[in-house]
């Protein structure tokens, strides 16, 4: 450490730093020349004391990069917020210190993955070590976005949702290289779920679905066959778990007739299952599908031919039922050892508010296509401006859903691990509380936060969302 540099036990504990004398030690042990603001950069970090051991660690693999710029104020800013915030992201680093080039780049700053910026990371990408990597990089320069520019909910999401098309797309791309037959067949991929919403996780199931068409004069059976390879070897390809890490679960189980049907299937083998075969639940999800990649002019054929079914759903004779049982079928999986800190399932909670959005689409949408956005927020905003949901009671329930998701994503950054669940244990919610700008008595002012929100949630959802708004046969009683 600096010669100059002298930092009190008391200036570290002030910064909340958990363990003084452990970070005092960790500070002498750093050669190099610290700024005389460190100790005031860490103490805006999640975990003042992970953000140091693992700058130490860091430091340790002698990085030429890392060092060389670790003089610039901006870069530590970027830098002590990721590794502050995440372990995850951080081991990384330390696994590939070379990595910290991407806080280096514009595209950690401001730039969105649609101005050029993360697609550059992907351009040379040929197998699956490679994309893994090219991945892990993307997510470290959204979380400096995230975490050190301020970046709102809805700017990250949707960030997240983009880099899973450059994925998806990176992988078809070198997957159709290695299936025989590829080129007689034109395959396109469509997102779902909040990947299909544009609102996705840190850490999440990319939901999609599979749709194939046989190029003129080949045989449609034998391509479906050759594209249903293309299907399985990219599902394997992105999910599966090797030395290289790990990416993203590609889940294909939204599809007709669920993981008990065909893996891809032909437009007018989609057409008429849905006019035929599908269940309420199933039209409710395909309000987010959305073209991901692949053959854009075919996954545009699909929706403009899918979608009319969606917005006939609510003239269904059993509607009504239907959403009632998927309303138990929701609170049936709710973990009774978790309850209330059960972000996702619980009443008041992320898929409640989704489950009124969705259900007033599926009602209004049918003569109104101003409220058909894929996005929950978008759609709440258009059932507002439209007269369908009061202003306040949307506005409320959008600045909730909105803490929800960030503080969902906060929680999968610390380990990048899929969960839903506000943890109990003081330290972790410490950290959490300080990565939302809670720097004083952050465990209790986050607890206190949480509990004010779901209040409110749970009270405009049963009192005024299901009694006022949903009117005549499209009442429901939960």
């Amino acid at each position: 450490m600096s010669e100059e540099l002298t930092i009190t036990s008391g200036q570290l504990a002030r910064a909340g730093f958990q363990d003084a004398k452990r970070a005092s030690e960790l500070l002498d042990s750093i050669n190099l020349a610290l700024p005389d603001s460190i100790i005031d950069e860490l103490a805006l970090v999640a975990d003042p004391d992970k953000a140091l051991l693992h700058l130490v660690r860091l430091l340790e693999t002698n990085n030429k990069e890392l060092k060389k710029h670790f003089i610039e104020p901006e870069f530590r800013k970027r830098l002590f917020v990721v590794i502050g915030a995440s372990t995850g992201l951080a081991e990384h680093l330390i696994k590939h210190p070379q990595d910290v080039e991407v806080l280096l780049q514009s595209y950690s700053q401001d730039k969105s993955i649609k101005e050029k910026g993360l697609t550059e990371l992907f351009v040379n990408v040929k197998s699956r070590d490679e994309l893994v990597k090219a991945n892990k990089k993307a997510l470290i320069a959204i979380a400096a976005k995230d975490l050190a520019t301020a970046w709102s909910f809805t700017q990250v999401a949707e960030e997240l949702s983009l880099l899973a098309d450059v994925v998806v797309e990176t992988a078809f791309a070198i997957v159709k290289q290695k299936v025989s037959g590829s080129a007689q067949v034109d395959f396109s991929i469509i997102a779902m779920g909040k990947a299909g919403g544009k609102e996705l996780n840190y850490v999440s199931d990319v939901d999609v679905i599979f749709v194939a068409a046989a190029k003129e004069d080949q045989d449609e059976i034998i391509a479906l066959e050759v594209a249903t390879q293309i299907a399985e070897e990219l599902i394997n390809f992105i999910s599966s778990v090797d030395q290289a890490g790990e990416i993203w679960q590609l889940d294909a189980a939204l599809r007709p007739e669920g993981k008990a049907g065909p893996l891809v299937r032909t437009v007018d083998q989609h057409r008429a299952y849905y006019q035929q075969w599908a269940e309420t639940w199933e039209f409710q999800a395909l309000l987010k599908a959305r073209h991901m990649a692949g053959d854009e002019a075919l996954s545009h054929k699909y929706l403009d031919e899918i979608m009319p079914f969606v917005w006939k759903a609510a003239e269904r004779e059993n509607f009504v039922a239907d959403v009632q049982k998927m309303r138990r079928r929701v609170e049936q999986n709710i973990d009774v050892k978790v309850g209330e800190r059960e972000l996702k399932l619980s009443s008041g909670g992320l898929r409640d508010v989704e489950f009124a959005v969705q259900l007033l689409q599926l009602v209004h949408g049918r003569s109104d296509v101003m409220v058909r956005s894929a996005n929950t927020l978008e759609a709440l905003a258009q059932l507002a401006t439209y007269g369908y949901v009061g202003r306040d009671d949307a506005a409320t329930f959008s600045h909730s859903y909105e803490f929800l998701r960030t503080l969902e994503h906060r929680i999968q950054l610390q380990q990048l691990k899929r969960t839903h669940i506000l943890p109990e244990k003081s330290s972790e919610l410490k950290a959490l509380g300080r990565s939302l700008n809670l720097f004083i008595d952050s465990e209790n002012e986050l607890e206190k936060l949480w509990k004010n929100q779901r209040e409110v949630r749970f009270y405009i959802f049963n009192f005024k969302f299901m009694k006022n708004y949903f009117i005549g046969h499209f009442l429901i009683l939960l």
